[in-house]
């Protein structure tokens, strides 16, 4: 599950990095928008207050209603109404996306900010390289896939962008292809395509977890600018990025098509938000343990892992290469980011 954030890098490396501290502080909520609760969580305090109610209510909602999710295969997202658009309970790929932009526009949620909130999405179509990732003959997906963004304009550096992202997990073919094999009576053939996909799809752990992350960060800040009388200084825009696994995913179009070539409105930052706990392989809570590991010895724990841009040459940026020459020239910038990011995650494990 890690072939957008490549790209992603890459188009970091590209611009000007400026270091952004955010440390996270829960604050248990009863309420299930958790406006209320954050809003007065962040009256005054020096740093954003997480509203973990809201954060793990929307977890469980997510995850639970939106089982299946399968980019370009759930009907025309133009069209949320076309009966080409599958019950959730089949492919939830529409009504996620749907459920994601009305928690980050409403006011019951993101308090007083959100009219100056926008929603934009970017639409595109997957299409598979030859000899590829096709299946049984689909070599383009027949529905466009989204990338969907939410942005909120800066007060003194509008040109200046920074960026929260996460994927939906949108992995085909299952989620649609499935059952359109069972109806056309290609019953093996809807087998082998449910077996070889992505079974784990939707789940709350990759990357429901990294979608709630991103709002609940994003409705502290706002809650944080509302009790402080205050506005972000660049534009901040939270996104999801579509159809991870595939060849064209969200984020390498994003990368080629979404940034602007120009001086105004260059990204900052990126912030990918992958999923949270213990990344792959996952193991038991409160061991070490994974599943070849259960007796002792083999590998080690494996501990949650966050990637900034390089210090040195690699194979994705190798030495000599645009890419690598970019983030030479803005080394400085590089180091004082990961060390604001080493003493920001030191800061929210010593408050939990």
């Amino acid at each position: 599950m890690r072939s957008k954030s490549v790209v992603l890098r890459s188009a970091v490396a590209a611009t000007a990095i400026v270091p952004m501290a955010f440390v996270a502080a829960y604050a248990a909520s009863s309420h299930p928008t958790g406006g209320t609760s954050a809003a007065s969580a962040n009256a005054k305090r020096a740093l954003p207050v997480i509203d973990a109610g809201y954060l793990y209510s929307q977890l469980y909602d997510m995850s639970a209603n939106y089982v299946y999710r399968a980019s370009g295969l759930d009907g025309p997202p133009q069209n949320p109404h076309s009966s080409a658009n599958l019950p959730a309970t089949v492919n939830g790929w529409q009504e996620f996306y749907q459920h994601w932009k009305e928690q980050m526009t409403s006011p019951a949620v993101m308090g007083s900010l959100a009219p100056y909130l926008s929603v934009r999405d970017h639409y595109f179509r997957v299409r598979f390289s030859p000899g590829g990732a096709g299946y049984f003959g689909i070599t383009t997906m027949p529905y466009d896939s989204d990338v969907a963004e939410i942005t909120i304009p800066g007060a003194t550096c509008p040109g200046q962008r920074v960026l929260l992202a996460s994927h939906p997990d949108s992995t085909p073919p299952a989620g649609g292809l499935v059952p359109q094999l069972i109806d056309q009576g290609k019953f093996q053939e809807a087998m082998q395509v449910l077996y070889s996909s992505n079974l784990g799809n939707g789940s709350a752990y990759d990357d429901t977890s990294g979608v709630t992350m991103g709002m609940a960060e994003f409705q502290a800040l706002l809650h944080w600018w509302q009790a402080n009388g205050t506005w972000p200084t660049r534009t901040l825009k939270i996104g999801l990025f579509d159809a991870e696994e595939t060849g064209l995913n969200g984020s390498s179009f994003y990368a080629s098509q979404l940034i602007p070539k120009g001086p105004q409105g260059q990204y900052v930052l990126v912030a990918n938000m992958d999923q949270n706990g213990m990344e792959y392989p996952a193991y038991h809570w409160g061991t070490d343990h994974y599943l070849n590991n259960l007796t002792g010895g083999g590998v080690g724990p494996w501990y949650t892992n966050i990637n900034a841009s390089p210090l040195k040459p690699n194979p994705i940026y190798p030495a000599g290469s645009a890419a690598w020459k970019a983030i030479q020239a803005n080394l400085p910038a590089i180091k004082t980011f990961r060390t604001n990011l080493q003493s920001s995650v030191t800061q929210a494990f010593n408050v939990l």
